[in-house]
């Protein structure tokens, strides 16, 4: 999931490393770069024709797109289709990221905007919830793992935002706080983001139990910003 702040990649490099991702064994590439004007702060504006285009260069690779999204507080069902109608020809799959916003008791709104999205455009559809970190229940999550669609993913990045380890026994607890949704871990490793833009984060993937695997619906890993 490219869903770091800073400078975005080049259409050239997202198209190179889904080629990687392929290559891997991955599956799925979540475009949701927190510094893409269309992506977050200008998300109601329509993708642009070069974005339409990369979205398109990026389609039939074997690895499935999700192009992300961040609604502001006032968006529509009908705003997310519009927008999200233009590459729906490309894309896979959204991803509707609630996350980093000024709305606590915004759930029952989340889960109108995301099941009428899945229902309109007829895709997956996932979902960054406004409470994404931790294994606690909420009065949040409670509404929002009721009233989502049972095929709605609802993503989670562990115990904190960036986690030195994830455990079976977290993920579990994180289940038990969503209703019975297994999360869709949103991994923010080996991103380098924020406080962390001096950090060059090269290594295994690791700190992950094994046993998580069997825990959690999916996992994505949130890259560093440097493409190379």
């Amino acid at each position: 999931i490219e869903g770091f702040y800073g400078p975005p990649w080049s259409w050239d490099e997202r198209g190179e490393m889904i080629g990687l991702l392929g290559e891997w064994g991955g599956n799925w590439w979540v475009w949701a770069p927190k510094s893409e004007p269309r992506h977050r702060d200008a998300w109601r504006e329509p993708f642009d024709a070069g974005e339409i285009a990369g979205f398109a260069s990026l389609a039939g690779s074997g690895v499935s797109i999700s192009v992300g999204l961040t609604p502001g507080a006032d968006a529509t069902v009908d705003d997310l289709v519009r927008k999200l109608g233009q590459v729906a020809d490309s894309a896979d799959g959204f991803t509707l990221c609630f996350d980093d916003l000024d709305e606590q008791d915004a759930a029952m709104r989340h889960a109108r905007i995301a099941n009428g999205v899945a229902q309109s455009l007829a895709k997956p559809v996932w979902v960054v919830p406004t409470h994404y970190a931790g294994t606690a229940r909420s009065e949040y999550l409670d509404i929002l793992c009721r009233q989502l669609h049972p095929e709605i993913e609802v993503m989670w990045t562990g115990s904190t935002v960036v986690c030195d380890t994830i455990t079976a026994t977290e993920a579990a607890d994180r289940t038990a706080a969503c209703h019975g949704r297994a999360p869709l871990l949103w991994d923010n490793t080996p991103v380098n983001d924020a406080m962390m833009r001096d950090l060059l984060h090269l290594g295994p993937y690791a700190g992950r139990e094994s046993a998580l695997h069997g825990a959690i619906s999916g996992a994505l890993v949130n890259p560093m910003e440097f493409a190379a």
